[in-house]
């Protein structure tokens, strides 16, 4: 930290410095004292970043809900029709960590053919970079993308994660104020640094080949025995939209085949969910 402290069971602080701060927290009774200890736990910024306005005519459409879940995260906000199509959850805060990804659903009022785009300020510099932009799916009244957090020690900290969704294929733009059949909502973000991937380290046993592939072509071999079953598979490119959704049995006895063919060249994540919920992610490369 700054060398500051607070006896306060709900103490606030005011920075003077922009950094990143450890905070300290010692809990005392009879028998002694504990101390937790959250390294870079902040990361201050002074002044405070100005970000572009955003608002949208909701009068048709709007957002009901926003939900991001993954790696241990389970955030879900209902939500109404906000004044001015614009929505300020920023009191609300999504833990998330670098190197991950994550699963973020939006549903709407009603089903029309809609756009959602997502951005979050990774560099907290006050703007919405299209390289921020990480995810732009069409859908109806549910939408689901994956959102992957780089793997950088420079995206940790605190920033601004920002939903819109219309009612048009225009190209993908945070800073549009009063859009026709649209609505912003705004959360804050607070990135952690990374660990593994829990959903890379599910099914150790899984293997999918050949990766590369020059053909489409996947095969899918789970020798695990515990772990045969039937699985919900999907596809995602690099922004989350979901391009292929099927079911395969997953078993020793033999393999099962995904088909990627009619996809262009390129990274893809495949997905996979048991009946339990329980989730599996390979990245894959279709040459």
């Amino acid at each position: 930290g700054d060398g500051q402290t607070s006896t306060q069971q709900n103490p606030s602080h005011q920075y003077a410095a922009s950094g990143t701060y450890t905070v300290a927290l010692t809990v005392t009774n009879g028998y002694g004292s504990n101390v937790l200890t959250r390294p870079n736990y902040l990361t201050i910024s002074v002044p405070c970043v100005q970000y572009c306005a955003s608002s949208g005519q909701n009068v048709n459409v709007w957002l009901t809900s926003v939900a991001v879940s993954g790696n241990a995260v389970n955030f879900n906000n209902t939500t109404g029709a906000d004044a001015g199509g614009y929505g300020n959850y920023l009191a609300l805060t999504i833990g998330l960590r670098q190197g991950l990804t994550y699963t973020l659903t939006t549903t709407a009022n009603q089903n029309f053919n809609r756009v959602t785009s997502v951005w979050i300020d990774l560099n907290r510099d006050g703007t919405f970079a299209n390289t921020e932009l990480l995810a732009n799916v069409t859908s109806g009244v549910f939408s689901s993308a994956i959102i992957a957090i780089p793997n950088q020690a420079s995206v940790r900290g605190f920033t601004r994660m920002r939903v819109v969704t219309r009612l048009n294929n225009n190209q993908p733009n945070a800073c549009v104020q009063n859009q026709p059949n649209s609505e912003t909502e705004d959360y804050s973000v607070r990135i952690d640094g990374g660990t593994a991937t829990a959903e890379a380290r599910s099914l150790p046993a899984l293997s999918i080949f050949p990766n590369p592939t020059p053909d489409g072509r996947l095969h899918l071999r789970l020798p695990d025995a515990a772990a045969a079953g039937s699985y919900a598979v999907t596809v995602h490119n690099v922004l989350g939209a979901e391009l292929l959704s099927t079911t395969l049995r997953l078993g020793p006895t033999a393999d099962a085949t995904l088909d990627l063919a009619s996809l262009p060249r390129g990274l893809y994540v495949v997905r996979l969910r048991d009946a339990q919920g329980q989730t599996a992610m390979r990245r894959v490369e279709r040459q």
